[in-house]
């Protein structure tokens, strides 16, 4: 009786120790987990913040000087190395609204200045403006200027950024930057239009945006870029990085989340969220290989103690 004893109790011990000790390596992996899913949240963020300084320092620069030529505007890039210091920037450019009235006298502007997409000293095309997509409407939205990491990224000088994207005209009058993806055929990336007018700020009233309205900053980054570089050190997290607003959503991934994966979502601010997913956490100590050493050991040495006195 004493040998049997003894086995029963040291076998609920194991089964207790082993129960313990899953139970607390699994609220260390989901501790884990929410502290890199916050320390990706925090390098997105500054990865937005990083973003708008660009928009702040363009827009300074058009609204200190809205009749920049285009190679001005591309000397100013360059000036402040937007390239080198934004990797994932593939696009960077100033977009005015043209009236159909006024379509001739912008195609001899734009033939006199033409958008030089490779820099300052590159050569624009020469080719008469084509409409992109073609078509008479009201009103077009033209690059007029803008700086492209390399021929793949260059845009057409007819495309009409207004036709590709109906929300441009409510952003101006809203005053509130778009978001949209832009799939191309190797790689999918982020659209961002923010609306620029006169002295630098948003004017209170729809009245004054639209009067004092000079164009839209218009930027194509890579959001890809921006996740490996949240995603450096966490190579077991996948990642939904996600705009939304009542004009425009956006949705990117990193990784593919694993079944039953346990996830957490983070408010980034100004529309943006990231969800992050990690394989989940069951605590049971069949999963966890201390624990099952633990349960196996505490057993047989429980039998083997019974069997002494025995």
């Amino acid at each position: 009786m004493v040998a049997v004893a003894l086995v029963v109790a040291g076998t609920l011990a194991s089964v207790l120790g082993a129960r313990t000790v899953s139970r607390s390596e699994a609220d260390k992996e989901r501790l884990a987990f929410h502290l890199a899913s916050t320390e990706i949240a925090s390098t997105l963020t500054l990865a937005l913040q990083h973003e708008e300084d660009l928009v702040v320092s363009a827009s300074a620069f058009v609204t200190g000087d809205p009749s920049a030529s285009a190679a001005g505007f591309d000397r100013w890039a360059e000036s402040v190395h937007a390239m080198q210091r934004y990797p994932e920037l593939r696009n960077l450019g100033l977009v005015q609204l043209v009236p159909a009235a006024r379509l001739a006298a912008f195609e001899a502007r734009l033939a006199a200045d033409p958008v030089r997409p490779l820099g300052p000293e590159s050569l624009g095309p020469t080719a008469p403006l084509q409409t992109l997509p073609p078509g008479n409407r009201p009103y077009y939205c033209f690059a007029v200027a803008g700086l492209a990491r390399d021929a793949a990224s260059y845009i057409p000088a007819g495309a009409d950024y207004c036709a590709i994207a109906p929300t441009l005209i409510t952003a101006r009058d809203t005053g509130l930057a778009t978001y949209a993806p832009v799939t191309g055929s190797k790689t999918t990336t982020l659209g961002i239009e923010t609306p620029v007018y006169l002295g630098g700020r948003v004017p209170s009233t729809v009245a004054a945006r639209r009067r004092t309205f000079v164009g839209w900053l218009g930027e194509l980054i890579v959001p890809g870029v921006v996740l490996e570089r949240a995603l450096d050190g966490h190579p077991n997290v996948a990642v939904r990085f996600r705009y939304a607003s009542a004009y425009s959503h956006a949705v990117f991934t990193s990784g593919t989340a694993p079944a039953g994966a346990q996830s957490t979502e983070i408010e980034l601010g100004n529309g943006w969220t990231v969800q992050s997913f990690a394989a989940g956490v069951s605590g049971s100590a069949f999963d966890s290989s201390r624990a099952l050493m633990l349960l196996i050991g505490g057993i047989l040495l429980s039998a083997t103690l019974g069997l002494l006195v025995l």
